[in-house]
Order: C-alpha cells, then structure tokens, then sequence
C-alpha cells in the first residue's frame, strides 16, 4: 500500500510541476538594446523548453530557437537621444528628452497595433502570457486586455519608482535612490533631499501623464470596455526585476517582484574564437577588458575624446580586448600584441575567462552584473542614466573606482587601470561579491522561467497583486487618514483652548470679584 502511496504522491507533484506548451508574445520595442537583452536568455529558455515565442521588437537576432521568432516593427530610432548622451550625459539633458520618449513610446504602441501578425492573435486570442519590458509605453497594457493575457514586466533595471506604477511598491525616498541621480544607497541629508524631491516631481507629473493615458487609451483600444487605470490594476501579476539582495541590499518589494538579478548572462560559458583565446593565451599575467556598452556608439564619441581613451589604453600594463566600433580610428590600436579590437565582442565568455584582471565599462547594469557574476573588477566611465548610480553602487562594494568622463584624460585612465590591477584587494573583494551573487537555488534564468510558467498554470492570479494598486495617490499615502488626525487635533486643540479659556476666565473673574469685596470692605472699615 505504501508504495502505490508513493507513486501517486510522486505523480501528482510531477503533474503540478509541469506547463503545457504557451504561445508567448515579447513586447520590446524600447530602442536600448539592453532592455531586451535582459530578457532574451528567458525566452530563449522558454522556446527550448517548447513553448511558441513571438516577439514584436525593433532588433533583429541570429540563431534563435526553432520555436522563437522576431516580428521587426517599423520603429523610430532613439539616435539622437544616443549622439546628445555621447556628448553630455546630464540628467538634464535626460529630462529634456522626456516629451520625445513619450511620442517614440506612443508611435510604437501604434506601429503594433496596425501589425497584420498582432491582428491576427487578437482575432485568435491564442496568447497565453506577454512578456513587456518596463520602459515600454504604458498603454501597452491594453494589449493584454485585447488578447485576455496577463502580462510579466521584465525590467533590466533595480527598483525604481516607476514600479509603483505596475506593483504598487512604494520606493521609499530615503533609502532608493532614483536611477537617473549620481548617488548610491545610504544616501547623506542631502542626498535624501534631492532624491526626494526628484522623485515627488517625477510623481507628480506621472499624475500629470495618466490623464494623457486615459486619452489615448480610449482612442487605441476602442474595444476595451475597461477605463487605462482598470486595466492597469489586472494587467500585471509578475514582474522580473534586475537585482540581487548581495548587490542592492534588501528592497522594499512586493511578493509578485522576482529578483532576476543577471539574467541576461547565460547558464553555460561558450568557448572563445580562436584568435580571441590565442590574444589572450599570450599574455602570461592576463589582459584587460574595455567596452563601453551597446546603446553608446564610440563614433558618435567627439574625436577628443577617442584620443584620450586610445592613449590611455596604450599606456596600460596588459594587453587590451577592445570593443570599438568607430573604423576612422580602430587602426590606432597598434600594435596586436598589445590590443585585440572588434566592434562585435562576447562579453560575457571574454569576462568568464579567469586571465581578465579589470574590466573598464560604462556603467550599464547589465555590464557591470556581468562583471560582478564573474568577479572582475570596474573602472568604470559613467555618462547617462543609471551608469553613475551604478557604479557608485560599486565603489561602496569596494570593486569599482570612478573616472569622470567630463574631465577624462589618457593620464588618468592608465593610471587608474594600473592602480586596479596593482591592488589585489579589488580582486580579492569581487571574488568575494560574486560568490554571495552566485549563491541561489536556482541560476536567474531558471528563476525567472519557474515564475513565468507558474503564471502559465495558475492563469492571471489575482491573488499575487497587491491591495495597494486600488487605491489613489491620496489614499495610497494615506493623506486623507493624516488629515482626518491633524483636523481633529486641531479641533481638540481648539475646542480645549476655547473650554481652558471659558474656565480660566469664570476663575479669574470670581477671584477679581473677591478682590474687590476685599478691598471695597477694607475702605468701609
């Protein structure tokens, strides 16, 4: 008896454990490619394991599964915004881009909606789960509706407030930096201050934009009954959100927000090419790596500048793997021994190889997780976005040194480089940081497919959502309920002064009035 016990106990967890073949549609039409580069290794994963992905994106990738395939939207580029970040990366300059993300957001929406495959599963209604990056227009949302699907956001970036938006986490002021500021946790009063105050104006004018949304909602997607904030509150039971506890301290998060940190880095290492391993073979105390990330192009670089980085690496201790994509000075990296140049380079097999001693980076959270699983140390060159937040992050980690891109020169460059690799304490430290990072049950990608297929059998749970996504602002930080108790301290207060003041003033007046009895009987007698 205990056996057919066993058997079945065995077979109803394999049964509980295991998803059908889905259709899965992507979203990621946001033209940074690091964005979807997050979720791809998933997806991949996913299509491996026999599911159909679909996926409506601006990018194009060789040797995808059998089962995944990219549906090229015709977008508007983001280039411009790239060419001003090359030249000045300033959160001001980041802000005065904020009308033309909406617009390119918009029109992407739209570039979907008119695509003759999107029709074409909203007249089947044969998806399953969405899979939408973060920074994709919120009126995305409605998608979901129109397909009957929920929808996982995938972001490549930390908490930020954003999320507030789909989750209902609170990023509390005080101790979650906003990604765009230069500051990492454990902020100073000041600090504090201004992430407080960008993140209210930034509140604010998200207020200020679901009224826009509601607009354009209705206009987009005229067969959808429910009003953009109804759809938004159902829309999202999962969100995978690139961080770690070991690298971002514990986040305020909600239960349906997976850390997925290093997802984009893949479960197994690939051999290098052949010429790359011979580069790197050469060199008996190890090379260097230098890549400045995939959004940035070097050509769009000011000339100056690539001549300071050119100089700076020839003056390094090692030889340098370099990721440069600008052929009017690519020949500058002479002589081969010494440089190995490419404007295509396998980051993460070059950062597996244990001969990599540091690793000069941008920034991006992607490259610097990356360097971080594989514990190699950060010089890092922060221009836009979350690149200075970032590698702020590190320098507290006690892997990274900063060099300021404004006042960057060859001298210092290859000064620091050398000084990184001459200290074995960075080494020692990210050695340290990548095995608390690596340290999980399960690898991110895996991590990630269990809760994408735990959505596939559970449906759209709404279970795993949040109270906080019904209530408004003003109820979401109880403003009403600390009104109501300042109103009626107030009150009380009033009503005691008022009530002291009566009783005070009947006490003084008796006493006056035996005052005067006294006195009017001290003159008669």
């Amino acid at each position: 008896m205990k056996i057919f016990e066993l058997f079945f106990i065995i077979l109803a967890t394999w049964q509980l454990g295991v998803t059908q073949a889905a259709n899965i549609m992507g979203i990621y039409t946001f033209d940074i490619k690091s964005h979807y580069l997050f979720a791809q290794n998933l997806l991949k994963e996913l299509a491996l394991d026999g599911h159909n992905v679909t996926v409506f994106t601006g990018f194009e990738t060789k040797n995808l599964p059998p089962n995944y395939r990219e549906v090229k939207l015709n977008l508007a580029s983001l280039d411009d915004f790239k060419k001003t970040m090359a030249k000045d990366g300033s959160v001001f300059n980041m802000f005065s881009y904020f009308n033309k993300f909406n617009e390119f957001a918009l029109n992407s929406t739209k570039a979907l909606l008119v695509n003759d495959e999107y029709k074409a599963m909203v007249a089947s209604k044969n998806v399953d789960v969405i899979l939408m990056n973060f920074a994709e227009n919120p009126l995305f949302l409605g998608v979901g509706k129109e397909l009957n699907a929920p929808i996982v956001i995938t972001s490549a970036q930390k908490m930020t407030l954003v999320m507030e938006y789909y989750t209902g986490a609170y990023a509390h002021d005080s101790f979650v930096t906003n990604i765009l500021l230069p500051i990492a946790d454990e902020m100073s009063f000041k600090e504090r201050l201004i992430n407080t105050l960008t993140n209210w104006l930034s509140r604010i004018l998200f207020e200020i934009l679901k009224l826009q949304y509601k607009k354009d909602h209705e206009e987009l997607f005229p067969n959808v009954q429910e009003t953009c904030n109804e759809v938004r509150i159902n829309a999202v039971p999962l969100m995978l959100v690139n961080s770690h506890f070991s690298l971002d301290r514990p986040m305020p998060y909600m239960t349906n927000m997976i850390e997925t940190g290093g997802m984009q880095i893949p479960d197994v290492v690939n051999p290098l090419p052949t010429d790359l391993q011979k580069f790197i073979d050469s060199s008996k105390d190890g090379v260097i790596y230098f890549c400045m990330g995939g959004t940035l192009k070097m050509k769009d670089l000011d000339l100056e500048k690539k001549k300071i980085i050119i100089e700076g690496l020839k003056k390094t201790k090692l030889p340098v793997i370099i990721k440069w994509d600008d052929e009017s000075t690519i020949q500058e990296f002479i002589p081969k021994t010494k440089f190995f140049a490419s404007n295509w380079l396998p980051q993460n097999d070059i950062l597996a190889n244990p001969k990599v001693k540091a690793y000069v980076t941008h920034g991006g959270l992607l490259s610097t997780t990356e360097a971080v699983y594989h514990g190699v140390p950060i010089i890092g060159i922060p221009i836009f976005g979350d690149q200075r937040t970032n590698i702020n992050k590190f320098i507290k980690r006690g892997i990274a040194v900063k060099l300021d891109y404004e006042n960057l020169s060859a001298a210092s460059l290859s000064s620091t480089i050398n000084s990184v690799i001459d200290d074995k304490n960075f080494a020692a430290t990210a050695k340290t940081l990548s095995h608390r990072f690596r340290d999980r049950p399960m690898t991110p990608v895996q991590t990630g497919k269990y809760w994408i297929e735990y959505i596939l059998r559970h449906g759209n749970p709404d279970f795993m959502k949040s109270p906080a996504m019904k209530l408004t602002m003003i109820e979401y930080f109880n403003w009403d309920v600390y009104l109501m108790i300042l109103g009626s301290v107030l009150i009380s207060c009033y009503l005691g002064w008022k009530v002291s003041k009566c009783i005070f003033g009947k006490i003084w007046s008796l006493i006056c009035r035996k005052e005067q009895k006294k006195l009017i009987k001290n003159k008669q007698s």
